[in-house]
């Protein structure tokens, strides 16, 4: 007996579903294509940083640019700038001291984001949850002094600090923005979105007092929050250039900003950039740091929005 095949076509369904997935697969390819692109051109001027860096400084001024030193990497200009290399003299370079200068500002921001966070989070959960008189209007104040620029600042800043001899101190960049509107608004969001009333109350009646409620509930909770507030206090404050380049007039307490960028007139000859761009990337070195080591709590801190257990 003769047994016919009948061919076998593909449903409607799977039809469907191959379709849907030769678009995924397009559409997921195309978007990491594009953020591979945008990756490479957010990155290609660190590249080229971190290459100048690593090349003679004859290769830096070639007609045409180079990827990658014709003649292989060559650590000379951190030799030079960390004394290491002591056959080479280069006029006033023994007075340009790269780490104390990249201490300096590691201490400058270190010490400001700590009284930042500190006092814009004690400042935020008294606009979150006390009440007092006029409240709302005190805290729509502290916004509108976020839409002065900051450059119609620096001229009675500049005198103010005169007056109380702060010149050539840290205390200027430590005392006035120990609380500012930004902190204090982006706090006070974060508390409000995530503390509720009721744990307060729980605590007032079990006697704590509002110092010990902020310190010991608050605060904890709010630890990714004050992450977020204190990563970009820090990279404000250490790149801070403006006020530093007019305050901090001594070569002992100069940030690091402010030492590369005098550094640019300091020879006799052309500015050497090759040295300029090692110095650049032991300044970077710090922050690539700081966002590795707190990448996770930045996300936790950005995406909080509940208690977490």
């Amino acid at each position: 007996m003769a047994t016919t095949t009948v061919p076998v076509t593909s449903s409607p369904i799977v039809r469907s579903r191959r379709g849907v997935n030769i678009r995924q697969i397009i559409s997921y390819g195309l978007l990491y294509a594009f953020l591979i692109f945008l990756s490479i051109a957010f990155l290609f001027p660190f590249y080229s940083m971190l290459i100048g860096s690593l090349m003679p400084k004859e290769e830096l001024f070639r007609l045409y640019p180079v990827l990658w030193p014709p003649d292989g990497p060559t650590l000379t200009a951190y030799r030079l700038l960390l004394k290491i290399d002591v056959t080479t003299t280069i006029q006033n370079l023994e007075r340009f001291h790269i780490l104390r200068y990249i201490f300096n500002s590691l201490l400058m921001a270190t010490v400001a984001v700590l009284l930042q966070v500190f006092f814009n989070t004690l400042a935020g959960y008294v606009f979150a949850k006390r009440q007092f008189p006029f409240k709302n209007q005190l805290f729509a104040f502290i916004l509108l002094t976020m839409l002065m620029p900051t450059a119609i600042n620096f001229v009675p800043f500049y005198i103010l600090i005169g007056r109380l001899g702060w010149m050539n101190t840290y205390l200027p960049f430590w005392i006035p923005g120990a609380a500012s509107a930004f902190g204090i608004f982006m706090m006070r969001q974060f508390i409000v979105s995530t503390i509720p009333d009721e744990l307060i109350d729980s605590a007032t009646i079990d006697g704590a007092s509002q110092f010990t409620i902020v310190t010991r509930i608050v605060m904890p909770i709010m630890a990714g929050g004050m992450v977020v507030l204190g990563i970009l206090g820090f990279v404000s404050v250490y790149n801070e250039f403006v006020l530093s380049s007019l305050i901090l007039k001594d070569n002992d307490i100069r940030t690091v900003q402010v030492a590369l960028a005098n550094f640019k007139g300091t020879t006799i000859r052309a500015p050497m950039y090759d040295l300029m761009f090692a110095g650049s990337v032991m300044a970077t070195v710090p922050l690539l740091i700081l966002f590795f080591v707190f990448q996770r709590k930045i996300v936790q801190g950005i995406m909080s929005g509940a208690i977490k257990g």
